[in-house]
């Protein structure tokens, strides 16, 4: 009998990198199956008839579930002493977070399974998912795909190139 092979996954999590130490993470977190159930990109008539600027943050509006996304951010910035959201911006299928960790607990020790940014990663996809439910009232849906795309900045230059990607990022992708 032939035993089907599953497929090798690609790691993708740095080797041998404590994600618990003091520094910064651009994360990028997606909806499954690229659906855009966040948000959607307005036209330019509705930009102009809404009073709003042609800033890049304006080029999408959100749905409630966005904007229950966006409220899980700010969640994450006011009630984890040791994390600040350097900077965010919750697109139509997609988020983008620049992560400091700062003054880490000792209680973290960096092992599989116990990492801090894994868990609030985890945390917010979790209460993002329980909020998704309650708006489309199915519970069997997934929300996010099972895993996430992390960089660690390495220097200000990193920092300020990922910076400037969140800021603009609506821009790029504006159609």
């Amino acid at each position: 009998m032939d035993k089907k092979q599953l497929p090798k996954r690609k790691h993708i999590r740095l080797r041998n990198y404590n994600y618990s130490q003091n520094g910064c993470y651009f994360i990028t977190i997606c909806v499954k199956d690229k659906r855009q159930l966040l948000g959607h990109y307005r036209s330019k008539e509705k930009l102009v008839g809404a009073g709003l600027r042609a800033c890049p943050r304006d080029l999408i509006a959100l749905t409630p579930l966005g904007r229950e996304v966006e409220k899980a951010i700010d969640y994450i910035h006011t009630h984890y002493n040791d994390f600040d959201i350097e900077n965010a911006i919750v697109m139509p299928n997609h988020v983008h977070l620049l992560i400091t960790i700062d003054n880490i607990e000792a209680r973290y020790t960096g092992r599989h399974g116990d990492l801090p940014l894994q868990d609030v990663i985890r945390n917010f996809k979790s209460y993002t998912t329980k909020k998704y439910w309650e708006l489309t009232g199915e519970k069997s849906n997934v929300l996010w795909q099972s895993r996430y795309i992390d960089h660690i900045i390495r220097n200000q230059a990193d920092f300020e190139y990922h910076w400037n990607y969140i800021e603009y990022n609506a821009l790029k992708e504006y159609k």
